[in-house]
């Protein structure tokens, strides 16, 4: 296994335009927070954290390290500085698997290890040239034309804020003309939106005829719904006298057959009721009378 060496740097405000490889940069974003950022051997963002420190870098978060030392987490998983100083680690470079192993078997030196001890520069593509040859080729590194997949159309620009995304006719990421807000109307709907919609009544046929059609179609005696209540009765509780074929119950009345004052005339079962004085013009032949003013009679 090759050692790699992490290089830490601090940035004031913004990553530089140009990253180096195996580096871990605190990008400033306020007076104790800070954004993380690590490149691969590729020189590639491989990680990235935003916002206030709280992981393992909370303890370098707002102080610089003990100088030129290499780094190690502590019992916390923070990372703390090592007695191992830079130089001291500068040793493992070109070690390809455990030292004390390697010792153990005092391994021979390899033309191949001493070729690439020898190579100047830190980073790059690594070629085996020929037999116990190799070059480092320091200015080549991965850059978006390895990525040919759906994110190729992001790696070295922004979307645009606030909208859904989608694939496009080509598998790339793209943006949607739907906002995030329209997005989220979707929330809580639980089948095809345009099969509700198709189920639904049209607005245009909520006109005032077409309401008083539908009432009308549950209106009526008995349902819960009567629009033709007359003080709270229905129609058919009312005489039709307008039209003269309805028929007023006695019991409605205070009509009565005896002489009774300030009531309407009955007529018993036999035709006759009972009255006290009546003035009248009598107009035919009396069969009989009973205290009846003849005089005032006309014949």
């Amino acid at each position: 296994m090759t050692a790699t060496t992490l290089r830490i740097e601090k940035v004031n405000t913004s990553l530089p335009g140009t990253l180096t490889a195996n580096t871990l940069y605190f990008v400033k974003t306020g007076s104790s927070s800070f954004d993380i950022y690590l490149t691969n051997a590729a020189g590639t963002v491989a990680y990235t954290s935003a916002g206030s420190i709280t992981g393992g870098a909370s303890t370098i978060a707002t102080s610089d390290l003990t100088a030129s030392r290499a780094l190690a987490s502590n019992s916390s998983g923070k990372v703390v500085v090592s007695s191992v100083t830079d130089t001291e680690l500068s040793y493992v470079s070109g070690v390809t698997s455990a030292i004390q192993t390697q010792l153990g078997n005092k391994q021979a030196s390899s033309t191949d290890l001493t070729a690439i001890a020898a190579l100047v520069g830190t980073s790059g593509i690594l070629t085996k040239t020929g037999a116990g040859t190799w070059a480092l080729d320091t200015s080549t590194y991965i850059t978006s034309s390895y990525f040919t997949g759906g994110v190729s159309t992001i790696l070295t620009s922004n979307l645009t804020t606030n909208r859904a995304l989608l694939s496009d006719g080509s598998g790339k990421v793209a943006v949607s003309t739907v906002t995030n807000t329209e997005l989220s109307y979707v929330s809580g709907v639980t089948s095809a939106i345009q099969t509700q919609l198709g189920t639904k009544l049209a607005s245009a046929s909520y006109t005032a005829a077409d309401v008083l059609s539908k009432l009308l179609t549950v209106s009526g005696a008995g349902s819960s719904l009567d629009a033709d209540l007359l003080d709270g009765q229905h129609g058919s509780y009312y005489l039709d006298l307008g039209n003269a074929t309805g028929t007023l119950s006695n019991a409605k009345t205070s009509a009565t057959s005896s002489n009774t004052g300030s009531t309407i005339v009955l007529r018993d079962s036999s035709g006759n009721f009972s009255a006290g004085t009546i003035t009248a013009a009598l107009t035919g032949t009396a069969s009989s009378s009973n205290g009846v003013n003849l005089a005032a009679a006309e014949w």
